[in-house]
């Protein structure tokens, strides 16, 4: 059993739990509320029992513990007889370092069996009936199934064998079947001698192979473009544009316009555009800087700006700008360069046909007209140059009065040079031409097939031999290989017989089985249900499932969750895990731990009655009992049933949880146990021994409590209302439930405690101890019935 739970760190709420000294018992109920760690100790005997890391790894402690220490649980497991350290499962690392003893065994009941094996979203579901049906085939511990489970276990152990040989030692090897039959040899050495001149001759072809290649892979001359010759027609809009003006009836408001700037302003540059756009803003015959109104020479003035700025200018101001844009992106070109790289380039592919007959005299004659052409390139490109700088320089004059005309560029002497170049170039390409006629000739007559065919020969030979000597060096493993091949195909031969059987075996321990999940639904309340078993021999082995009745009618599984509260759902998961045990092997049974993680949550109070029956029941045949609960009503119930006095060892372990980690504490059942009444009549008295400086609870509320209490049957009998403690009391006088005497003392108590009284609430402390020992007399010495 589980003697005690050493240590859990970083683990939820648990950052540094430490509770070697809390130990277990037969029966030890948990209690915690929620937020304190409940749910995190029902995942880590989860995470054991499945030995499934993730489900601990995933609640690391938040924040994260101030020594930053790793995750750990250890958990001290011990028969009577066992020192506890012989059975520590222990955690750490990111997995069960040491799981459970093969001695000790561990079931959970919480939601997962309950999702898991029954309801999904309140319906039976393929999954679920999968598990279910695994779940209780699992429980039946039969000398057929452990037959089949040796034969299985042999089989995966000769497969897993099988399995490393071939990736071990025969990965290498294609057809297997054909490589175990083929004939051992008995000369290795003569048949390596024998691959390793066939390797040689093989690397002799490779190598003359690869030359064809590399040679077919050589790149052809280029063949130079004329793509130049459209600088000349660049060069002619260029002088075009620069020769435009505007040529209008305004040549007497220029006259005016070129004077005033002249005089006026410090450079004449740009000051006609300043003018131009001063005349967008002013639209009246006010200064638009201090809003006079203007004089006639400076209205005369005006008018002349914009006769000369009218709209004619600003369509051929915007032409020019727009067609200076364009052309100079034209003539922005490396046209020159490019082509001289390639002149370059080409005379590099030559120098990689030295085999080609033709080669020196191509050579003598290409290497003269490379270099002229080079030149030629080199002087165009410099004359583009300085034609660029110049066109730069006269478009700024251009763009600043376009309706002047500026200086043409000189474009002579890059015309000539295009002129020589094209002659030239039509020599060269011509003899690209054809070098590249010499290059495709050469090229096909390359021919490979007879390489490549023999090739393919010295391969099967090699291969062949390989073969063979793979098949003489691989001897032992080919033997122990065919003899796995053997004893799998047995098995595979036996298994299906003897399932079989089991077949045939199982249908009397399944109704065994299925009576007692209608048995123990049955006894946790679910009233007039039957629960039949249903078979899904649909897949690759049988599923089987729940079919459910309801005062003898069949239930569509569509229907289940109306037929089904969720109390009924619950108990049918608890009643089908109690039902495994009912199944499983007696001495089995008696190492089995088993851990209830809130059984009893949305029972009604019947349920929960049976409910611990049950688990009680249980614990005489198991190895031991754990409850986790939130349900602090229900473990309450569990304790004055069967925690005082009774012949069952109950231990009752509460979790608490301050501002660094949640802990264990040893459990006060009396305590634990008291009504809310009994509560605040330990409050009460704790106010009067001084063990506290105020009453945490109203003693009118007490009283009223305690006369419901006391005499809850003369008040049913007589049919008091309890809607005013006034008419309740003088009910009870008239009835002659109290004297008069005891009456008119119930009135001056309730006077004296009503919340609007100030003789309670405006007294000192002392006077306060005073009134509640007198109070707490009259409850338990006078408040006696008539």
């Amino acid at each position: 059993m589980l003697r005690r739970i050493a240590e859990i760190k970083n683990v939820g709420t648990f950052s540094n739990c430490v509770a070697r000294h809390i130990g277990f018992e037969k029966i030890t109920l948990i209690y915690g509320r929620n937020t304190y760690g409940k749910s995190t100790l029902g995942d880590i005997f989860y995470s054991l029992e499945k030995n499934e890391a993730d489900v601990i790894t995933a609640r690391k402690s938040i924040p994260v513990p101030i020594d930053g220490c790793a995750q750990s649980v250890k958990l001290q497991f011990a028969s009577d007889d066992e020192n506890e350290n012989q059975g520590i499962s222990y955690f750490r690392g990111d997995s069960w370092a040491q799981g459970l003893r093969e001695s000790h065994k561990l079931k959970i009941f919480n939601d997962a069996f309950y999702h898991d094996h029954v309801f999904a979203s309140r319906k039976f579901s393929r999954e679920t009936k999968v598990n279910f049906s695994q779940f209780i085939l699992g429980a039946q511990g039969v000398a057929r199934a452990n037959q089949i489970k040796d034969l299985r276990s042999d089989k995966r152990n000769h497969t897993a064998r099988k399995t490393t040989l071939l990736r071990d030692v025969f990965a290498d090897v294609g057809n297997i079947e054909a490589f175990l039959a083929s004939p051992l040899i008995d000369n290795p050495d003569q048949q390596r001698a024998q691959k390793d001149a066939l390797e040689a001759e093989k690397h002799e072809l490779v190598k003359q192979r690869g030359g064809l290649g590399i040679i077919r892979n050589r790149p052809e001359l280029i063949v130079l473009t004329d793509d130049y010759t459209s600088l000349i027609r660049f060069f002619d809009e260029i002088n075009g544009i620069f020769s435009t003006t505007l040529d209008t009836l305004h040549e007497q408001a220029k006259t005016q316009l070129v004077a005033h700037v002249e005089k006026n302003f410090a450079q004449s540059r740009g000051g006609e555009h300043w003018i131009q756009q001063g005349l967008k803003y002013g639209k009246n015959e006010n200064c638009q800087f201090c809003g006079q109104a203007l004089l006639d020479d400076a209205l005369a003035l005006l008018g002349s700006y914009r006769q000369y700025f009218d709209d004619e200018f600003d369509r051929h101001d915007a032409f020019v700008k727009q067609e200076l844009d364009r052309i100079g992106a034209c003539i922005e070109t490396n046209i020159f360069m490019e082509m001289a790289n390639n002149v370059k380039l080409n005379w590099q592919y030559w120098e990689r046909y030295p085999d080609i007959h033709e080669f020196e005299a191509v050579k003598q004659e290409l290497g003269p007209l490379s270099q002229a052409i080079d030149v030629l390139l080199n002087s165009a490109n410099r004359e583009l140059i300085a034609i660029r700088s110049a066109f730069t320089e006269r478009t700024q004059n251009k763009r600043a009065k376009p309706h002047y005309e500026v200086e043409r560029l000189n474009v002579e002497g890059i015309s000539g040079s295009i002129a020589v170049l094209g002659e030239s170039l039509d020599a060269y390409n011509t003899l690209v031409d054809r070098i590249n006629l010499h290059i495709e000739q050469f090229k096909e007559h390359l021919d490979d097939d007879h390489i490549n065919q023999r090739i393919s020969e010295v391969d099967a030979e090699i291969s062949s031999i390989q073969t063979s000597l793979q098949r003489f060096e691989k001897n032992e493993a080919c033997v122990e290989l065919t003899g796995l091949n053997v004893s799998i195909a047995q098995n595979e031969a036996q298994i299906p017989t003897l399932e079989e059987q089991l077949n045939n075996e199982q249908s009397e321990y399944l109704d065994r089985y299925f009576n007692s999940i209608n048995h123990y639904f049955n006894e946790l309340g679910s009233r007039n249900f039957l629960l039949e078993r249903r078979a899904d021999r649909g897949g690759n082995s049988p599923v089987y499932h729940l079919k459910v009745k309801f005062h003898g009618q069949d239930i569509p599984e569509t229907d289940l969750d109306k037929i089904f509260s969720e109390s009924d759902r619950r108990a049918l998961g608890l009643s089908i895990f109690l039902a495994a045990f009912d199944a499983m092997d007696a001495a089995e049974l008696q190492q089995t731990v088993v851990v209830f993680d809130d059984p009893v949550t949305s029972f009604d109070d019947h349920r929960v009655s049976n409910t611990h029956r049950s688990m009680v029941n249980l614990s005489e045949r198991c190895e031991q009992i754990i409850i986790l609960s939130h349900y602090r009503e229900g473990l309450s119930q569990f304790l004055k049933t069967y925690g005082f006095g009774s012949k069952y060892r109950v231990k009752l372990i509460e979790i608490r949880k301050n501002h660094t980690t949640s802990s264990f504490v040893d459990g006060d059942a009396s305590q634990f146990t008291r009504t809310a009444h009994e509560e605040n009549r330990e409050k009460i008295l704790d106010f009067i021994e001084r063990r506290v400086d105020t009453v945490a609870c109203s003693l009118r509320l007490f009283l009223e409590a305690e006369i419901g209490l006391r005499f809850g049957k003369q008040l049913t009998e007589h049919k008091i209302p309890n809607y005013s403690l006034k008419n309740r009391i003088n009910a009870m006088v008239d009835n002659n439930i109290v004297t008069a005497a005891v009456g008119q003392e119930l009135h001056r108590w309730r006077e004296d405690l009503n919340p609007e009284h100030h003789i309670w609430l405006d007294d000192d402390i002392d006077n306060k101890r005073n009134t509640a020992a007198r109070f707490i007399d009259f409850v338990y010495l006078s408040l006696v019935p008539a």
